[in-house]
């Protein structure tokens, strides 16, 4: 059971790397969102900008763009932990797959240990 318990050991490495992988890209994708948000609010509090017509369009203009940017950035990212979601599951159908084809094998190797040993002590 050695080859067992190293293939669960490898596998259980492998789903905490992907779920840190994912909680990460999700904390980033957050915080940088959050993080344009607070520079656009203080852009627009920019001393002048109210006064200044110009500057208001351009502001509006910019505002309506950065809003569209966040918008999108916000469901990409949505549908981005959809698909890291959906291969964390299919990550785990394989491991249970594979810790199968592992555990199957383990105990071919065993039987056949056993037969050749017995085979050896008669032949002795």
């Amino acid at each position: 059971m050695e080859m067992v318990n190293f293939y669960d050991a490898w596998t259980e490495a492998q789903k905490t790397f992907t779920k840190n992988l994912v909680n990460t890209q999700k904390d980033i994708r957050t915080q940088w969102l959050n993080a344009v948000v607070e520079m656009q609010e203080t852009m627009n509090s920019f001393p002048g900008v109210k006064d200044n017509a110009q500057a208001k369009d351009a502001v509006k203009l910019y505002n309506t763009w950065f809003d569209n940017a966040v918008d999108t950035t916000k469901a990409m990212g949505e549908e981005v932990s959809k698909v890291q979601t959906a291969l964390q599951a299919a990550l785990e159908k394989q491991y249970a797959l594979g810790r199968q084809v592992v555990t199957n094998f383990a105990d071919l190797t065993k039987t056949a240990t056993k037969t050749v040993n017995e085979a050896v002590v008669k032949a002795n």
